[in-house]
């Protein structure tokens, strides 16, 4: 761990320095330094953590065949829908309003008690029938929700308590969780096997464990810092609830798309094209996550408490305009290397790939600035939601019609229709949300100070100078 302590602040200087050529911009201000050092050890810790998140699913497809991993990655996403519902999008409430408080104690509090409540709520629903219903609409057996529902147990704990680390702040421990989450699902994956064999649980197992080991780094951190949480304001109850709601709502494209999907390819096809399709995506689309998840791990909250994020935006777009064409090019290669790992049972397809690569890429992309409507407030949300839910409802339609005309390749073209349409609302809506009165002033300040810096240093507060020098 001292190692670590030692190499990140060499790494942040790195991406810093690194930033600044990309953009053209010095980074003189202490919030720019500030930005570009905690992306440099996110980067560093997610990417390494996330080469165990892609080599252990390949290996556990290898071993167990494409109708067992089928069926794991049918609990998996079962257990991510049921995890999004009991989170009610708190993890996204707690970063939006934890973010520019220096001792957010009721904010963390509100998160905890809302996602504790629809957890139980959640797993009622499930015991009187709603799981048996979804075993019965998507044609899989009833184990699966078994192991979907222990594995929401596990992912809620791990969203929640490292969200609280990512408003807080705290990006070197945001990023050691996760290197734990990915160090624990490859030590996780041989001790399931141990236990289940030849059982599509011994995969489930394997993400349990990683994600235990990241959550209780992540409690003992949170607790370190703020002591115990504290009961809320019912108005900021109401109004964290109220975003929750909204940014979860907002979430109903990537339910429709990365979680109703899959269920419906296993109803069209088989558990075993699931199985296929979860090994290619796994090797681009994943990785493609992976990379958004890295950004916007510190863009959003710092989005959040910005005064300047039309400057921020502009500069998100500048370094897509270079990183575009590589990133493309890195996806195509990636699936190269990585599929094989998985063995013969999933042979390499070209049109495949090339389909997967550039889906990928338009994936990566909408996921980017996407997350500068959700700093809007609830404005930006609500307009999220509709862009979510067109998303969504757009690839299930289209997933409907590509699969039984283009067998499994029509589900990634589904995936690439629909967030190819996302993308451009994107675009049309925050650009009109930032031309909003008073965001004219705030582009022209940001030119003349930098991407980062306020328009005055009036406007800094004392909670978010402490967060600036906590990085």
């Amino acid at each position: 761990m001292g190692y670590l302590v030692t190499l990140s602040p060499q790494l942040k200087h790195r991406i810093a320095k690194l930033l600044e050529r990309c953009t053209g911009r010095s980074l003189a201000s202490a919030s720019a330094r500030s930005f570009a050092r905690s992306v440099g050890w996110i980067g560093f810790s997610f990417l390494a953590a996330r080469a165990f998140g892609m080599i252990v699913p390949l290996f556990a497809a290898r071993y167990l065949g494409k109708e067992l991993f089928g069926e794991a990655t049918l609990a998996i996403t079962v257990g991510q829908f049921f995890s999004m519902v009991m989170l009610l999008g708190m993890n996204n409430a707690v970063v939006r309003y934890a973010a520019p408080r220096e001792s957010p104690r009721e904010e963390v509090g509100a998160s905890i008690f809302v996602t504790a409540l629809i957890t139980v709520l959640c797993l009622f629903a499930i015991s009187v029938g709603v799981g048996e219903w979804l075993a019965a609409q998507f044609k899989f057996r009833s184990a699966i929700i078994t192991g979907g529902v222990v594995f929401s147990l596990f992912a809620t704990l791990y969203v929640l308590f490292t969200s609280v680390l990512q408003g807080l702040h705290r990006f070197f421990e945001r990023g050691v969780s996760e290197l734990l989450a990915g160090f624990g699902v490859l030590m996780g994956l041989p001790l399931g096997i141990a236990v289940f064999g030849r059982h599509f649980g011994s995969y489930v197992t394997a993400t349990c464990l990683g994600f235990s080991a990241a959550a209780l780094y992540s409690l003992y951190h949170l607790h370190k810092k703020l002591g115990w949480p504290s009961f809320p304001s019912l108005t900021l109850l109401g109004e964290m609830t109220a975003y929750g709601l909204f940014s979860c709502l907002g979430n109903v494209g990537f339910i429709l798309t990365f979680y109703i999907q899959p269920l419906i390819l296993n109803k069209l096809l088989s558990a075993s094209d699931v199985g296929l399709f979860r090994v290619y995506q796994t090797a681009s689309i994943t990785i493609a996550q992976s990379l958004a998840v890295i950004f916007n791990t510190v863009v959003f909250p710092k989005a959040s408490a910005s005064t300047d994020r039309a400057a921020l935006w502009h500069v998100t777009w500048r370094l897509w305009a270079l990183g575009a064409l590589p990133l493309g090019l890195a996806l195509t290669v990636s699936q190269l290397v990585l599929i094989p790992v998985a063995g013969a049972d999933y042979p390499l397809y070209p049109q495949f790939i090339a389909v997967f690569a550039v889906t990928s890429l338009i994936i990566t992309i909408q996921a980017t600035v996407g997350q500068f409507m959700a700093a809007e407030g609830v404005r930006g949300v609500a307009a999220g939601l509709i862009i979510s839910a067109i998303t969504g409802v757009l690839c299930i339609a289209t997933t409907y019609v590509f699969v039984p005309w283009l067998g499994l390749i029509g589900a990634c073209d589904a995936l690439f229709v629909s967030y190819a349409v996302a993308l451009i609302l994107v675009i049309f809506v925050e650009n009109g949300l930032l031309r909003r009165p008073g965001d004219g002033a705030q582009q022209e300040a940001a030119e003349t100070l930098g991407p980062f810096e306020s328009p005055s240093a009036s406007e800094i507060t004392p909670q978010s100078a402490s967060m600036t020098n906590d990085d």
